[in-house]
């Protein structure tokens, strides 16, 4: 059979009569742009070498059509299914007009059984494979059962927190307005104490609203002092427990003074008055931030665990860098601090976001610890050549160097006997590297230490994957380091 001599350029290790032989093993097929190649299903298999253009593999999973890989030239697909003559379990699909050259069983078996460059090649990718089947499987079962479980939950808390917001937001409002229309009933006050009373009451609650309360403790102490003095100076009872209440609401002393509220017998029943309607209005924004809270996690947690969504989509980083965090709210919030550099204009990637969202929480849970939950977290992006790279790193004590090149092993951990399983860090290694065909590098000093994730904008070819692959395992060996 003649074949093409831009062929001989997809496989350099092998010679013109390699090439020459294999390509005369099998049946070179042109087709168009989106021809389904193999159905799901279908007993028949063939083995397809992409000679140009490209090989879409995919299945069904939920009435939902997730990608599995893109072939490009000199990659093939179907080998493995051929060997085991199990049904087809994807759809292949053609991407522009593709030219494959079509292997049957006997000619796989045999190329196989002989020792040439290409049956090497081809049992180090159906190796390759093989363990990315059985990695695939065990990381899909973890994720399935973080999906339900995050399913349920979500489900089970996003109706009564949405009737609670809505009932705190009515709340609010009849809060707000039930000391108005009690003062304009009530008969002690004149018509103009009224007036100023209530408007002094809905300038107080907005400022509270807008946010103008001073947060520095010292300031706010200082106020609630100079309250206290002028309160007691007009000898109001219970002025040690009004004092407070005006001062978070952001009331100063010459506020009070120059608003002249009310005078003689009703100036105690004016303040109380006052006092009653910050009190109601504070506990109900209260309880309003608190239902905005819930709704804010249920939403997180339905995108963190992208719930009814394709598992393979384009993927927005920041967003599921923003969800890790506020689901890991209750860690950070006992002394780490956290600083956001994120870079502009950062691509979305295709990717798992599942897995990668486990990957964040991975990394972000060990910097926590590492820190013992007091330091500085810094989470950093940037685009790199046709990539994305986020880092992560803390200010806790480090990794000692003679054990850097272990943290990735399975069950490897240096966290004190049952507060870690020690597979953390292989889950995002093989996340990282297996899935995505990106790369995990480590440095590591006293009071710095910074994980580099670098992801594919595209979804990653096999070749890089296999290329990742063997850099990792050249430093596994020692033959090369983890470098920033």
């Amino acid at each position: 059979m003649l074949h093409n001599p831009k062929d001989r350029k997809l496989f350099p290790k092998l010679t013109e009569a390699e090439v020459k032989g294999l390509m005369d093993r099998g049946e070179v097929v042109a087709v168009d742009d989106s021809q389904l190649i193999q159905q799901e299903g279908d007993k028949s298999w063939s083995m397809y070498i992409v000679l140009e253009g490209a090989l879409r593999v995919s299945r069904r999973v939920a009435n939902a059509e997730e990608l599995v890989a893109f072939h490009t030239p000199g990659e093939f697909s179907g080998h493995l299914g051929l060997l085991t003559k199990q049904r087809s379990p994807f759809y292949l699909q053609s991407c522009g007009r593709t030219r494959l050259l079509k292997l049957n069983e006997q000619a796989v078996r045999k190329l196989i059984s002989e020792s040439s460059p290409f049956s090497e090649m081809l049992l180090k990718v159906l190796a390759y494979r093989s363990r990315q089947v059985d990695s695939h499987l065990v990381q899909e079962e973890k994720l399935a059962a973080l999906g339900k479980m995050a399913a349920g939950l979500a489900h089970e808390l996003n109706n009564p927190a949405t009737a609670a917001r809505r009932a705190a937001n009515l709340m609010l409002e009849a809060v707000t307005e039930t000391p108005v229309r009690m003062a304009k009933a009530d008969p002690n006050f004149t018509p103009d104490e009224r007036e100023k009373l209530i408007g002094l009451a809905k300038e107080i609650t907005t400022a509270g609203c807008s946010g103008c309360c001073c947060p520095d403790p010292l300031e706010l102490s200082d106020r609630e002092d100079a309250l206290l003095t002028w309160l007691e100076e007009l000898s109001i009872p219970r002025a040690d427990e009004i004092a407070p209440v005006l001062a978070d609401a952001g009331v100063t002393a010459e506020q009070l003074k120059s608003w002249t509220l009310v005078a003689g017998k009703n100036l105690v029943k004016g303040i109380y008055w006052l006092e009653t309607v910050i009190r109601l209005t504070a506990l109900a924004r209260d309880i309003e931030s608190s239902t905005n809270r819930i709704a804010e996690l249920v939403a997180a947690l339905k995108e963190y665990s992208y719930m009814d969504q394709a598992r393979f989509q384009e993927v927005d980083v920041h967003q599921g860098l923003e969800n890790t965090l506020k689901i890991m709210q209750h860690k950070l919030k006992k002394g780490v601090a956290v600083k956001r550099e994120y870079g502009a204009d950062i691509p979305k990637i295709c990717a798992y976001p599942g897995e990668l969202n486990q990957v964040w929480t991975n990394l972000i849970d060990n910097a926590i610890d590492a820190m013992d939950g007091q330091g500085l977290l810094t989470i950093r992006t940037r685009s790199g050549a046709d990539s994305v790279i986020v880092e992560i790193i803390d200010t806790g004590k480090g990794i000692p160097e003679n054990i850097q090149n272990r943290i990735f092993e399975p069950f490897f951990t240096t966290k004190p006997q049952g507060s870690g399983t020690g597979l953390g860090l292989d889950i995002t290694y093989r996340v990282v590297v297996y899935r995505h065909g990106g790369h995990i590098r480590l440095r590591s000093a006293p009071g710095e230490t910074a994980f580099e994730i670098e992801l594919p904008v595209q979804p990653p070819k096999e070749a890089d994957i296999l290329a990742a692959l063997e850099e990792a395992e050249l430093e596994a060996k020692g033959e090369a380091v983890f470098k920033p």
